[in-house]
């Protein structure tokens, strides 16, 4: 008999299904979108390692002979080394720009670090060929073919791409790293160890013709290698052999189960045992940029996607088990007439059941389409981000497996819950009528309303007659909202990341680091230029500052920090240090060490305390709260006094960014520099493309609110049209109708934005901390207007459902309507 039932069943309680069939959507496709991307993240970038780098210890020294390197194999713990020569060197674009760009060299027989060709085209035996990273090359618009020129000297040769490559460098995350700035204004190119020493042989020969035919370029030349940290000195006298003999760069493979402190202390020993070894430089696995920001990254996308699934879920059980409940509510009297007539309850539960399987398989059909589209953006935003060129749109099958097994299994546990009530059913229900059975409104109520008017009488009964649905009304609002402040305060909280970070934070326009100490006579030529813009009182906005890479420990806890010092009597103010107390500004002092909240977090020491840098106890003067990004700061002083090794930077604000290069390109000063205009354009473009989640989110929120309400509404009165068909017969107005409906809406709304409220601002409060980092920290703003945005959101929505049920009740037909359907 129930497969009778079915076609009825299902055309009454249509509306319910689709209300839930959105619901269920929303959690499958949540789930297919984040869980498939967390896994596809982590599997694709774990692979991409394995195949195209699989090193832990990076060291960097200075040009040293390889027979040092190969002294290292036999250490104990290393399992594999190679080298590199790395040089910076000129890019002059097509449109006469020059910038910067790392040249590194390989050896096609590198077994630990390998390049992934993206596109690649045969060698041209006319030019020194080379491979240029993807984003690099696209950024500059690059392609295989093209000839590019690379200068050294002041000279420029032509190079012919034959290859665009991604290699472990190139994934950079976070696009305003300050060295390593994966932006337009620097980048990575590749040439095997040949090609470089054939180039550096083209270049020598150039350097001795115009040594002896030009005096200008003699006196020029002679200026510059005089300058210390020069990488070729004398370039005129050798070229290729120095390329083959020579690296700077030394890539580690420890051996299994070893460790890499151990390993990276003992590789140092050995290295430094020769008195023309010097290392500036050794990071481990777990300090290397792309390791920690992708861990950060997925870190972050694995939060999100735990809890929107963990919260979507709940919505869905929630919501089913309340619809079932009307639902069983609603057909009391005929279940009462089916039992009477011998039919089981198992049986009767059987019907509900299969409208929950029907619903889930429903939501899956409809969710995973949507959650591949929104894998599909998700995984551009990070390709863009992350540089990681062997990741694409795939939705996981495990993922997808326990999405819509999740749906199914939460939404027939919450349709057995309901059917509970089934089982208090008795034939006897068949002959009361569903207006008879209403419950009565408590005592207290109706003397806490007696003398009130006639339409909050009637709003206060609604919701008291049926507290349920009224319930899952005000449930609906309170997920729909606190979904909606969690999208907001998070566009409030990275936008807040974006203006500390750039407009409030850096007054420069860039900042230039050379690759050793200044040459006294170079930083007073270059303050000196036109292009350098002047203060009120006309003097250069130029600031000299230092950097360096060093380590702080307190006991057994260690940080590393990257940090840059200033002369703290002549700080121009270009850098805005923010202060732990908000937008308060943080002064150098000449003692001691500015830590950043999250590192003083880490070591377990504050403003007063000590950390020991280089061996040296050092203040820890200030705290300060910087949330994209954070670097330490100290004075020259302090600096000097640590004996910390370091290397030259300016800030400088200029008025000709082509006429500032070209200086500097001249002057053959090997330096990185960094675009203030870049950092912000990469910044607010990452973020930016998160936009289209938070809007995302907000659509889905107003869309659970909305099904939800207005499927309630319809229950409520298809329940109540004979009560509300006599009322208008006897003179009541659909406007009088409305009054109390709207006293009932704003009293749901209100318990539920109660709660929302606070509710959202506990939970981005919470995973803004859980999704922070040491270089990434999501800060909690606390925005009124957004908050008010919110709730104008959902009362558009409460207003239109509002409306809807108004429309429908002015369609009724009052006659047939005030018969007793019993």
């Amino acid at each position: 008999m129930l497969k009778y039932m079915l076609k009825p069943f299902f055309k009454r309680f249509f509306g319910l299904f689709l209300s839930m069939i959105v619901v269920g959507t929303l959690a499958v496709s949540m789930l297919s979108a984040f869980g498939s991307s967390v896994v596809n993240l982590r599997e694709k970038y774990d692979q991409y390692e394995i195949d195209y780098g699989n090193f832990n210890i990076q060291v960097s020294t200075n040009f040293i002979d390889r027979k040092h390197i190969n002294d290292l194999k036999n250490l104990e713990g290393v399992d594999g080394v190679e080298s590199r020569f790395t040089i910076d060197a000129y890019f002059k674009k097509a449109d006469g720009r020059t910038i910067i760009t790392r040249i590194f060299s390989y050896n096609e027989n590198d077994k630990i670090l390998k390049r992934y060709v993206v596109s690649s085209v045969d060698k041209n035996p006319n030019y020194i060929n080379i491979g240029i990273a993807q984003k690099f090359a696209n950024n500059n618009s690059i392609k295989v073919g093209d000839v590019v020129k690379i200068g050294y000297f002041g000279l420029f040769l032509d190079f012919y791409v034959n290859e665009i490559v991604e290699t472990i460098e190139g994934i950079y995350p976070r696009a305003n790293d300050y060295i390593w700035s994966d932006n337009t204004d620097f980048g990575y190119m590749y040439l095997s160890e040949q090609s470089l020493g054939d180039g550096l042989d083209l270049l020598a020969k150039e350097v001795r013709e115009l040594l002896d035919n030009d005096p200008d370029f003699k006196e020029k030349y002679d200026s510059i290698v005089s300058i210390p940290g020069i990488v070729f000195p004398i370039i005129t006298n050798f070229a290729k052999e120095y390329v083959f003999d020579h690296a700077n760069q030394i890539v580690i493979k420890s051996a299994p189960g070893t460790n890499e402190e151990e390993v990276v202390k003992r590789v140092q020993e050995k290295l430094e045992s020769n008195t023309d070894v010097k290392v500036s430089k050794t990071q481990t696995s777990s300090q290397f940029p792309f390791k920690v920001y992708m861990n950060s990254a997925m870190r972050q996308v694995t939060i999100a996607s735990v809890f929107l699934t963990v919260f979507f879920y709940a919505i869905t059980m929630i919501v089913v088990g309340l619809f079932m409940n009307q639902m069983i509510k609603a057909m009391t009297s005929q279940i009462g007439v089916l039992m009477s007539i011998g039919i089981d309850s198992k049986e009767i539960m059987s019907l509900y059941v299969i409208f929950a399987v029907l619903m889930s398989i429903s939501s899956a059909i409809i969710g995973v389409p949507i959650g591949y589209w929104m894998n599909t953006m998700l995984t551009e935003i990070m390709k863009r981000t992350y540089s990681l060129p062997v990741l694409n749109a795939d939705l996981h099958v495990g993922i997808e497996f326990l999405a819509i097994f999740g749906l199914l299994l939460f939404s027939v546990i919450a349709t057995l819950i309901s059917c509970k009530s089934i089982l208090r059913i008795t034939p006897k229900d068949a002959t009361i009528s569903n207006e008879a059975k209403r419950k009565p409104i408590p005592k207290w109520i109706e003397k806490w309303i007696e003398g009130a008017p006639m339409s909050i009488k009637l709003g206060v009964n609604s919701i008291a007659q049926n507290p349920r649905r009224a319930f899952a009304s005000a449930f609906s609002i309170f997920a729909s909202l606190t979904l909606i402040i969690l999208s907001s305060f998070f566009y409030v909280s990275k936008t807040e990341m974006v203006d500390q970070s750039v407009n409030r934070r850096l007054n420069y326009d860039c900042q230039v680091y050379l690759t050793a100490k200044a040459d006294p006579t170079f930083v007073e030529g270059l303050k000196s230029q036109s292009f350098i813009k002047k203060d009120s009182n006309g003097n250069p906005m130029f600031e000299d500052c230092y950097y360096t890479y060093t380590k702080a420990e307190v006991g057994d806890k260690s940080v590393y920090l990257e940090c840059l010092a200033y002369d703290y009597n002549s700080n121009l103010g270009l850098v805005s240090i923010p202060s732990k107390d908000g937008l308060k500004t943080t002064k150098i002092s000449d003692k001691g060490i500015v830590l950043t909240t999250n590192n003083v977090n880490n070591l377990g020491v504050g403003k007063g305390g000590n950390v020991t840098i280089n061996g040296k106890q050092v203040l820890v003067s200030e705290e300060s709260n910087q949330y994209f990004h954070p670097i330490t700061y100290l004075s020259k002083a302090q600096m000097d006094e640590l004996g910390i090794e370091y290397v030259s930077s300016f800030l400088l604000n200029i008025s000709d960014e082509n006429a500032f290069l070209n200086y500097i390109s001249e002057n053959e000063n090997q330096c990185l520099i960094v675009f203030t205009r870049s950092l912000e354009r990469d910044l607010r473009s990452i973020f930016n493309s998160i936009d289209i989640f938070i809007y995302i989110m907000i659509i889905f929120s107003l869309a659970i609110s909305f099904a939800i309400l207005s499927i309630m509404n319809q229950n409520a009165l298809m329940e109540m049209q004979r009560q509300l068909s006599v009322m208008r017969a006897i003179g009541f107005k659909v406007s009088d109708i409305s009054a109390f409906w709207t006293l009932q809406t704003v009293l749901q709304t209100l318990s539920g934005a109660v709660i929302a409220v606070p509710a959202g601002c506990f939970f981005s409060n919470m995973l803004f901390n859980m999704a922070s980092s040491n270089t990434q920290k999501y800060p909690f703003v606390f925005s009124w207007p957004y908050l008010w945005l919110a709730i104008l959101f959902i009362t558009v929505v409460i207003v239109l459902c509002h409306l809807f049920a108004m429309n429908t009740i002015r369609k009724w037909n009052i006659a047939d309507n005030t018969r007793s359907r019993e």
